[in-house]
């Protein structure tokens, strides 16, 4: 079943897609709220059963743009096994500088990928300042949020695109995405794009992130096939704290941040699991601790001396595969009493929360009992091809 049409039976609810497993969280929905901690809160129904392809649906971003370090030795953007391992490929970003939509230039090989059934889509960013708030002010008017969205839609289909991915995310200076805002965009595209057009919406994972002030779920789950769950980035300036835990780490101070909270919060909203596509990274973040590198440690986001490292403490590719390659650097992971946390690495001051293959594993895991999906940012961070290993690894089990 392609994701198009299994999107369309998600927001009609003609046609089960597959069987649902039915979980709660009691993450309230309201912004800047503390959920609660009892892990009785965490309520499970009966397992699910299944998927009809086999495995979860899987969407992977790319950046065509500064992809140099991971096409280093490369043929090919993606192996040839691609379209047995990933449904959808977002290909990131057409970018609104406030008056214009730029498109991205569309590299060929990713037409193979297409007529193999892999469904392309435009990923539409505008997580910048000024072009958030403008894009806010068009979704205020009816006329300019039809005339944006058919504009957006037609350079989509025009490129041989088959849909829109909506990457609009809280900025600092309240130009945030609002309820009725989001609702008249979603559904302008929706009404552009046509029944046919795989439209997704990617969402933040923390429980103000996803709070009433900017989102109206149930509407959404209506109109969007897929939420994208960005379940990373989900670390502290002053601790050592997790960038993409599953279940939630005991450090983060109360706040339950994970994909397994951001799931249930969504869950809880109305949305179907089958409609939300967990957030994996292929990336890290650095930080020097002022005593030993463990979770919840004192200390700062500190840049590596490695290609691939910055000031934010985010290290990404080779440098991230080399702290992997080198002996002096420690793995480790954190567990709770409802399964896996997160991996880390450690030479004793430093600490490096990321991905590992083992946390992969578990979030392909945790999807294949929820009845969800997964989509990694990025692939073209993956140097390592950890990630697709994975999925070949799991498909072949």
């Amino acid at each position: 079943m392609s994701p198009r049409k299994g999107g369309q039976e998600n927001r009609r609810g003609a046609k089960a897609l597959c069987l649902i497993l039915v979980f709660c969280l009691t993450l309230p929905l309201f912004a800047c709220a503390a959920p609660a901690q009892d892990p009785e809160d965490y309520a499970f129904g009966e397992e699910f059963q299944g998927f009809p392809e086999g495995h979860p649906p899987v969407g992977i971003y790319l950046q065509v743009s500064g992809a140099g370090a991971y096409m280093e030795g490369r043929e090919t953007m993606l192996p040839p096994d691609a379209p047995a391992l990933v449904d959808i490929i977002y290909l990131a970003f057409a970018r609104f500088d406030g008056e214009e939509i730029l498109f991205p230039d569309v590299p060929a090989e990713l037409r193979e990928y297409q007529k193999a059934g892999v469904s392309l889509i435009l990923s539409f960013s505008a997580n910048a300042g000024d072009s958030s708030a403008r894009l806010r002010e068009i979704a205020r008017d009816p006329d300019r949020t039809r005339d944006f969205a058919e504009k957006l839609a037609e350079g989509a289909k025009a490129a041989g695109l088959d849909g829109i991915d909506l990457d609009w995310e809280a900025i600092p200076g309240g130009a945030s995405p609002d309820p009725a805002g989001m609702n008249a965009l979603t559904a302008a595209l929706r009404q552009a794009g046509g029944e046919d057009f795989l439209l997704s919406c990617a969402v933040p994972c923390s429980p103000w992130g996803l709070g009433t002030d900017r989102y109206d779920f149930p509407a959404l789950a209506e109109t969007v096939d897929y939420f994208n769950l960005m379940s990373y980035d989900l670390g502290k300036e002053n601790r050592a704290t997790h960038l993409a835990p599953l279940w939630s780490s005991k450090e983060d101070g109360g706040w339950e941040l994970g994909a397994a909270a951001g799931a249930g919060t969504l869950l809880k909203a109305g949305v179907k699991p089958s409609q939300i596509l967990l957030g994996c990274a292929a990336y890290g973040r650095a930080y020097r601790c002022e005593e030993d590198a463990v979770p919840g440690a004192a200390g700062h986001p500190v840049k590596l001396d490695l290609p691939g490292a910055y000031d934010s403490g985010v290290v990404q590719g080779k440098g991230l595969e080399a702290l992997l390659a080198d002996p002096a650097w420690t793995e480790k992971s954190e567990r709770n009493d409802r399964g896996f946390v997160a991996s880390y690495l450690t030479n004793g001051k430093l600490f490096v929360s990321y991905d590992s293959t083992a946390s992969y594993r578990e979030k392909y895991d945790f999807a294949c009992r929820a009845g969800c999906g997964l989509m990694l940012w990025s692939l073209t961070q993956d140097t390592g091809d950890r990630f697709l290993s994975v999925l070949r690894e799991k498909n072949n089990a």
